[in-house]
């Protein structure tokens, strides 16, 4: 049997791998599942989550020239903790400006961090960037 030159192998695998990703599980499993997550993960004791990480990212809307890229930021820490009890969340993060240029309201190159904590609790939230604390209603229904 001769292979068509004109379809390439990695055309080929590609198909199947997209018809493999096409197969679905009953709802069945996918409670079965989530019982076995639930149950490793403490089930009804959970009482509260916390997950921390590092990354990149970008200052929506603000580039320094019209049609250039929005201005980065590397974020150098990020914490969220979901308090379900209380049903409070805390969330903190630590940015630098990854370029010299920009808008974002971050500290200009070279010239420090932003560090902003962002808390809520019932039907209040608020934010602290520095030693600035602010009422934040907007953030309750988010």
């Amino acid at each position: 049997m001769s292979r068509n030159p004109l379809v390439p192998v990695s055309f080929i695998a590609g198909i199947g791998l997209l018809l493999a990703s096409c197969a679905t599980t009953s709802p069945q499993d996918a409670s079965a599942t989530l019982e076995q997550s639930l149950k490793a993960m403490g089930g009804a004791q959970l009482n509260s989550i916390r997950f921390a990480g590092t990354g990149t990212g970008a200052s929506f809307g603000q580039a320094f020239r019209p049609g250039q890229a929005w201005p980065q930021f590397n974020l150098t820490g990020f914490s969220r903790l979901l308090d379900y009890p209380n049903g409070a969340m805390r969330e903190d993060a630590t940015r630098t400006r990854s370029e010299p240029t920009g808008g974002g309201a971050l500290p200009l190159m070279g010239t420090g961090q932003q560090v902003t904590s962002g808390m809520m609790q019932g039907g209040f939230a608020w934010n602290i960037v520095g030693t600035n604390a602010n009422a934040a209603p907007v953030a309750v229904a988010a």
